[in-house]
C-alpha cells in the first residue's frame, strides 16, 4: 500500500517539517522520508510563496534596522559556487540534518561557523596575532582573564530572493562493517571482518544549500558589526576563508566554496 504525505505546501515551515515531524507508520518511514525530502527541496524549505517572500524582506529589514545603531556594519552576500552542507549532525526524528532559522525554518549559515572559519583563517594567515585577538577575543587562562571580541557576527539568512535548497546523496557501501567496527565485541568471530563487496550499497539523501538559477535564486546575507576598521578586516577574512577554505562539511569533495559577492 502506498502511503502519501498530504498538506505540504510551498510555504510549510521547514523547521517543523525537518525537526518536528514524526511518522507513526514505522514500516513506511523510508518512503515517507523520501517524500518529505522531496517536498522540502521543491519548496526550498518553505520559501516558495508570496507570503514567504514578504517575510524574508521583513526579516532582513528588521535586522538592518537593529544593527543600524552600530558604528560599523558590513553585509556579506554569500552565493555557493555549487553546494554548501551545514548542520548534518543536527538532530531530528527523520535524521535530516541542515542548519535552519529557528523561527521561519529557512536555511541559514550559523554565525558561530562563520566566526570560527574566519578566526582560523586569521590565525593561519594574519601577519601578527594582535588583530585577530582583538577582533575575536580570547579565552581566559590561569594567568589572564578572557577578552570579548570587538566584532559581532550574525547568521547568514536568505536575502530578498529565494535561496535554493537541493537534494544530494551519499552512498554507504559497507554499513555492516562500520556497525560491527563501532559496536561489536572484539571476541566475536566477525569483529575483524573486512569490508567486502557482498554488502548492499545504501543511498542516504540529504539537503544542501545550492546555487540554483542566479536569475531566480539569491544569496545568504551575513552581517558583521563593530568598530569600522575591525569590521572591514573581519569581512575580508570571512570572504577569503569562504572562497579558499570553504564552509561546512565535505569541503574536500567540492562543497562549501563561495564565489564573489552577489545580489541578495
Amino acid at each position: 500500500m502506498k502511503v502519501t504525505l498530504r498538506g505540504l505546501r510551498n510555504d510549510s515551515n521547514g523547521s517543523i517539517l525537518v525537526r518536528h515531524l514524526a511518522f507513526v507508520t514505522e514500516e513506511r518511514t523510508a518512503a515517507l522520508r523520501a517524500q518529505l525530502l522531496s517536498a522540502a527541496s521543491r519548496s526550498d524549505l518553505g520559501q516558495q510563496s508570496k507570503a514567504a517572500a514578504s517575510l524574508r524582506g521583513a526579516a532582513l529589514a528588521r535586522r538592518r534596522a537593529a544593527v543600524a545603531r552600530f558604528r560599523g556594519t558590513r553585509e556579506i552576500a554569500i552565493m555557493p559556487e555549487w553546494r554548501i552542507v551545514t548542520g548534518l549532525g543536527d538532530e531530528g526524528p527523520q535524521e535530516i540534518g541542515i542548519a535552519l532559522h529557528g523561527t521561519y525554518g529557512w536555511p541559514v549559515l550559523p554565525a558561530s561557523g562563520l566566526k570560527g572559519l574566519a578566526r582560523r583563517w586569521a590565525i593561519e594567515n594574519a601577519e601578527d596575532d594582535t588583530a585577530w585577538k582583538r577582533i575575536f577575543g580570547t579565552a581566559p587562562t590561569d594567568v589572564a582573564p578572557g577578552k570579548v571580541g570587538t566584532v559581532t557576527f550574525f547568521d547568514a539568512i536568505p536575502g530578498e530572493k529565494t535561496v535554493k535548497v537541493e537534494l544530494d546523496v551519499v552512498t554507504v557501501h559497507h554499513g555492516a562493517y562500520y556497525r560491527r567496527h563501532a559496536t561489536s565485541d572484539p571476541t566475536r568471530p566477525d569483529a575483524a571482518s573486512p569490508p567486502a563487496g557482498i554488502e548492499n550499497p545504501v543511498p542516504v539523501t540529504f539537503l544542501t544549500v545550492g546555487r540554483g538559477n542566479p536569475q531566480k535564486n539569491g544569496c545568504l546575507i551575513a552581517v558583521l558589526t563593530g568598530p569600522e576598521a575591525d569590521v572591514e578586516t573581519a569581512a575580508t577574512w570571512v570572504r577569503d576563508a569562504l572562497s579558499i577554505e570553504g564552509f561546512g562539511a565535505k569541503t574536500a569533495g567540492g562543497y562549501g566554496y563561495v564565489e564573489g559577492e552577489g545580489d541578495g
